[in-house]
């Protein structure tokens, strides 16, 4: 190889290298991707890692049965930066040493921000930063999505999924969930047994919803062939 080799300051390309990776990496098409290095004894950042959750018990601590959040947009105190929870919760980011604060800062409706405060020593892998978010306030609040993954076309069937979400900060039972499409569509199967359908109607009833914890469920629709292309679907 031919200098320079890499964005390392003041690294020549020949000679013997040694990798240390302090972050979990991976091998793609023989490509090391990781985070956390040190090459030669020069360090790179020290790395911290946690997850975003639902603290329902309040008391600081991702229980088992408790729910991550996505989606959050993490401020770190220390350096000002930000990063971004994932679609399951977790997070990671490559840091400077030192002590700071970590907030997510676009909690979900009815939550409140809550900081924890972390010491990150050099190089190190500091994992097991948990963010909490708490709420003070008791609400159900319920949100039904509709979405098929395939276009629908006259004269031929295509799958809808369906969520049922709550919102809010609290559980809720016996949630009965009705559909009605157009005239022109309709349902012809489920996989699930509880979802009791005729014609263009469905309904089902949920035993409990809670928050971070969606009911999903799918069915086959049909689309009579005369139905004209472009013609906007909605459900009831």
């Amino acid at each position: 190889s031919h200098d320079p080799l890499s964005s390392f300051q003041g690294m020549l390309a020949g000679g013997e290298w040694t990798l240390r990776i302090s972050s979990p990496g991976s091998s793609v098409y023989g490509f090391l991707y990781a985070a956390g290095l040190t090459i030669n004894g020069v360090s790179g950042e020290s790395i911290l890692a946690g997850s975003v959750f639902y603290d329902q018990n309040s008391n600081g601590i991702l229980d088992l049965d408790e729910a991550k959040v996505p989606f959050q947009i993490i401020e770190n105190s220390l350096t000002n930066g930000q990063y971004n929870s994932t679609s399951n919760g977790d997070f990671w980011a490559v840091e400077m040493a030192g002590e700071g604060e970590l907030t997510a800062v676009n909690p979900p409706m009815y939550f409140e921000e809550v900081s924890v405060s972390y010491l990150l020593e050099e190089n190190e892998y500091l994992s097991g930063v948990n963010i909490p978010i708490t709420s003070s306030v008791e609400v159900a609040d319920l949100s039904v999505d509709l979405f098929s993954s395939f276009p629908m076309r006259p004269g031929f069937t295509t799958i809808y999924e369906v969520s049922v979400d709550n919102v809010g900060t609290i559980c809720t039972e016996n949630v009965e969930v009705n559909l009605e499409f157009p005239d022109y569509v309709e349902i012809e199967f489920s996989e699930n047994p509880d979802l009791i359908f005729s014609g263009n109607s469905a309904s089902i009833t949920i035993a409990e919803v809670c928050p971070f914890e969606p009911i999903e469920f799918s069915f086959q629709i049909g689309l009579e062939p005369t139905v004209a292309l472009g013609t906007i679907m909605d459900a009831i």
